[in-house]
């Protein structure tokens, strides 16, 4: 093959590895899709709060007051006591 055959391949390559980028997306363009990724996650918030029992109602988790009195809070000495 002789050079400017070279060359034209290398030419066709480079032509078709352009083509194949693609742009970055603009600004707007990165919005509406961080907007539409919030929106789904506060729907998916929403759904879970909307599952989740009423306030008065008791949970598996533990409550503050419950965590300190079996943290050993009682077996602590009250300070002024002799």
């Amino acid at each position: 093959m002789r050079r400017r055959d070279y060359a034209l391949i290398v030419a066709l390559g480079l032509v078709a590895g352009l083509g194949a980028c693609q742009r970055k997306p603009d600004f707007d363009e990165r919005y509406q899709a961080a907007s539409k990724r919030i929106e789904d996650s506060a729907r998916a918030i929403d759904a879970q709060i909307s599952a989740a029992p009423p306030s008065g109602e008791p949970t598996d988790a533990p409550t503050p007051s419950s965590s300190a009195a079996s943290a050993g809070a009682a077996a602590r000495p009250v300070q002024g006591a002799r």
